[in-house]
């Protein structure tokens, strides 16, 4: 009853290094939690502007990531990981997770992940059409997705504490979550169940989420790893180059 997909999430703090290896890493040690599709969204920052960059299909990590690891094409020095246990929708590999939203806007982009799953998504899904929304998936992580897309939005944009205190508020179920917004920041969401683990650390200037500590142990073994508690959130700072628990 625990297994149902796994998360993880890597920063380094210095702004220098590439954080795909340690991404890697973390979502290979998470694999056992879901076998069907694997991904990673990863932050880039260009010349002129930054983009999340979305690698995901229905393969093992390794499979996915290895042959990529030392590419300049995927260098990162934030990003997410993912791998699904597929509790709705099909197997459509499109469907793999992170699930991303682009926009002209840097401000405004967003990749997350989950684990878990929502029991009034079919409420969800009618609610958000009746707010004009239009969801592309016929699966709950779609509704997650609308609903960060709303709180994103409109000219009194929320806090990301406010939209996961809203979430916890609307959804009814249990499901942690990892998210990664435009500038490279990296936020980490426990529920208020607490049902399902989710650890974090800061070893070599890098601070990473996993569903469970096994997986930051197989990075490093000396990693000193903490839980996130049930209801906060874990806000890791691209730019401040720092981890805060809310």
């Amino acid at each position: 009853m625990h297994e149902k997909c796994g998360v993880t999430a890597a920063v380094d703090l210095t702004g220098r290094r590439n954080v795909l290896p340690v991404l890697a890493g973390l979502t290979k040690g998470v694999q056992h939690r879901g076998q069907l599709g694997s991904g990673v969204g990863l932050f880039q920052q260009h010349e002129h502007d930054t983009i999340i960059r979305i690698l995901k299909d229905n393969k093992q990590v390794g499979e996915l990531l290895t042959p990529n690891l030392e590419s300049p094409e995927f260098f990162s020095t934030s990003g997410i990981g993912h791998t699904r246990y597929a509790t709705s929708g099909s197997r459509d590999a499109a469907l793999a997770q992170p699930f991303h939203h682009r926009n002209g806007s840097p401000d405004t982009q967003f990749a997350f992940g989950f684990n878990g799953n929502l029991a009034n998504y079919p409420d969800l899904e009618a609610r958000l059409r009746q707010e004009g929304m239009n969801p592309e998936f016929d699966v709950d992580t779609e509704a997650l997705r609308q609903m960060f897309i709303q709180g994103m939005s409109g000219d009194t944009r929320e806090s990301m504490s406010a939209v996961f205190r809203r979430l916890q508020e609307t959804i009814d179920g249990a499901c942690n979550l990892v998210y990664l917004d435009g500038k490279g920041d990296v936020y980490a969401y426990r529920d208020k169940h607490g049902f399902r683990p989710l650890a974090y650390a800061q070893h070599d200037d890098f601070a990473v989420v996993a569903s469970e500590n096994c997986a930051i142990h197989g990075v490093w073994k000396e990693a000193e790893t903490k839980s996130v508690p049930p209801g906060h959130m874990l806000h890791i700072s691209r730019e401040m180059r720092n981890m805060t628990l809310e």
